[in-house]
């Protein structure tokens, strides 16, 4: 296999992990800051959680 080839296939591959890196940091985002609605982490509360 010629060199030109092992660096093509490197560079799709890293270019699949970086997108699927990013796009699930988009997603993480969308979760933990959505404007449209209260997050339980955001909130100023400061006691321990209690469990039922």
């Amino acid at each position: 296999m010629s060199l030109a080839i092992v660096l093509l296939y490197g560079l799709v591959g890293f270019g699949v992990v970086a997108f699927a890196a990013f796009v699930g940091s988009i997603r993480a985002l969308q979760v933990y800051f959505d404007p449209d609605s209260d997050s339980y982490f955001l909130d100023d509360d400061h006691d321990p959680p209690s469990f039922r």
